[in-house]
């Protein structure tokens, strides 16, 4: 993968708008030398000069301008087209660089949430989240100034070398005119410019934020094949951000290409000024205003651009490189694997071990967990809980041995099926949603409140009835708003809305109150008649709470030879 993996098929999607943006540019440029030539042509009508230059002028399609009226209406006319045709290059330049930065984002927070776990583990989240805003502006130039707009400057540049080249300049002294005029409009824009500006930097906070949670959740979203919805979520602020960059760039545009149309107004003032001086008899001061001047002057702001490109070239080939080495890290994607068929959800662990580097989180493991039960799995910190509830999620795949389900062994099943049968309540999948029912459901159908509503109350009865949450209470971020019990609540009744068949719990009862601990025993007694529910807990001396297999991590680690450590309730 290359930049010109990510330009050359964004460049010939957009061929047209391209092709119509390098049109705009030619036809700005001619007009642009055309503007100056005129005013060398009036002065050759004013003053009667037969020059070279005047010869010149005798040779192109200015000659049919005999008379000063004929040359005002042509050069008013220029004005225009030069006005519509630098305004419409300028900001289809710039409207090109949104729309790029735009399928960038989608196509980086697609693949970012696709990735392999292990990432984010190894390097973080936050590293990723400048790859929004400052790497795409610096991508964003690199199109619009260092590509597009060089090549339309460089045109510009050889079209003035060629007419300078047929022209002899004759250097005058020029007076330049006063332009005060022109900060007035230009103040009053400004003003409006700010504000969408200031909307602009907003629109790009929420998407920042917006990008920064769920890359925090990015758990969440894949144990509960929530993928598309986020997707879904991201294209509404992103489209928004698109928009906005567009209102920004029509009215910066419009300001960039009005300050020389004002100018060559102010010019086209004074040249009819001295017209009906001369009408009318009175003496005209002599100012040679000369024709190969007016272009090198026009140029100047062009080749600044030129001498600057460099700049913009060097940031953004880092900020492209830093793109490509987020979309080259692997996906965890398997789209070629079968999909699971569950029917007694049976899992079994054949060998099974798991290291992050040369720390081994757990001795190759033998058990099975047979359908519709209970199973219990003890280990104090650091033993491997944890990350054994993720190897069956699916969200380690570096680790030796063969998990199955049902006899067939999820490395060859799609991630996306495997999590259809498998969901989890941990701490560790924080909710996601402002809501309580944006936070349990799949759906935000109105259809589904019901059942969410239903779900909720059957798991909540224990809380205090101050305590208890309605399907449209606020949650703060992540479930920050709720208390311990509240947030339990949650992320139970999210995972039985799944309706799913493998059930993973991670330490249910940990700072819970009697009474919610009291209630959430029953509840799981009453899963484990119609689903296999695997409970991680430190210790299993809880009354009322049946079990019908035991492992025990501790006391597998420690050693006690190659047999299985799974032991079966009395």
């Amino acid at each position: 993968m290359t930049k010109w993996s990510l330009l050359l098929p964004f460049f010939r999607k957009h061929r047209a708008r391209l092709s119509l943006t390098f049109l705009a540019g030619i036809v700005s440029s001619i007009t642009t030398i055309l503007m100056p030539m005129c005013i060398g042509h009036f002065y050759r009508l004013v003053f009667d000069f037969r020059t070279r230059t005047a010869s010149f002028f005798d040779s192109t399609l200015l000659r049919q301008f005999d008379t000063l009226e004929e040359l005002l209406a042509a050069f008013t006319l220029l004005l225009v087209i030069n006005l519509a045709t630098g305004f419409m290059q300028r900001f289809m330049v710039f409207s090109m660089g949104e729309l790029l930065a735009f399928e960038l984002r989608n196509k980086l927070f697609d693949h970012q949430l696709k990735l392999d776990p292990s990432v984010y583990l190894q390097k973080g989240v936050g590293k990723y989240l400048l790859r929004y805003s400052g790497d795409l502006k610096s991508i964003q130039n690199y199109l619009t100034k260092g590509l597009v707009g060089f090549t339309i400057d460089v045109l510009l540049i050889s079209m003035v070398v060629v007419a300078l080249a047929m022209i002899s300049p004759v250097l005058t002294t020029i007076a330049f005119i006063a332009l005060c005029l022109i900060g007035i409009p230009i103040y009053l824009l400004n003003k409006g410019l700010h504000s969408i500006s200031t909307e602009r930097r907003n629109r790009k906070s929420n998407l920042l934020s917006f990008v920064s949670k769920r890359l925090e959740a990015v758990h969440t979203i894949k144990a509960f094949n929530r993928v598309q919805p986020e997707l879904a979520k991201f294209m509404k602020h992103s489209t928004r951000v698109y928009k906005t960059g567009l209102s920004f760039h029509r009215l910066s545009t419009f300001i960039y290409v009005l300050v020389p149309a004002l100018l060559y107004a102010m010019i086209g003032v004074i040249m009819y000024a001295i017209h009906v001086q001369k009408a009318n008899g009175t003496p005209v001061d002599h100012v040679d205003l000369l024709t190969a001047f007016l272009l090198i002057m026009s140029m100047l702001p062009v080749l600044r651009r030129t001498l600057r490109v460099m700049v913009t070239w060097k940031l953004g080939m880092i900020s492209i490189n830093k793109l490509l080495n987020v979309l080259k890290l692997p996906s965890e994607e398997r789209l070629d694997g079968d999909d699971l068929a569950v029917q007694e959800s049976i899992i079994s662990m054949e060998n099974v071990s798991l290291s992050f580097g040369e720390n081994r989180v757990f001795d190759p493991l033998n058990a099975e967990w047979k359908g519709h039960g209970l199973h219990l799995i003890l280990g104090g910190t650091g033993s491997g809980k944890s990350c054994l509830a993720k190897l069956l999620l699916g969200l380690h795949s570096e680790y030796e041995g063969t998990i199955s389900i049902d006899h067939q062994d999820i490395r060859s099943l799609t991630i996306k099926s495997l999590r259809k049968h498998v969901t989890i309540i941990s701490d560790e999948f924080p909710l996601l949603g402002n809501t309580v029912f944006e936070a349990i459901s799949y759906s935000r159908k109105e259809v589904k409140r019901k059942g969410a509503e239903r779900w909720l109350n059957t798991v909540q009865e224990a809380l205090p009835f101050e305590a208890r949450l309605s399907l449209d209470d606020r949650i703060g971020a992540k479930g920050k708003a709720l208390s311990k019990g509240q947030e339990r609540v949650l992320l139970f009744t999210r995972a039985l809305l799944t309706r799913k068949p493998i059930l993973l719990i991670d330490e249910p009862f940990y700072n819970m109150e009697p009474t919610i601990q009291a209630h959430l025993t029953k509840l799981i007694m009453k899963l484990k008649n119609k689903r296999t529910v695997l409970l991680f807990l430190k210790n299993y001396h809880r009354e009322g709470l049946s079990y019908d297999s035991l492992l025990d991590l501790d006391e597998q680690k420690s050693g006690s030879g190659s047999k299985p450590s799974l032991k079966l309730s009395a």
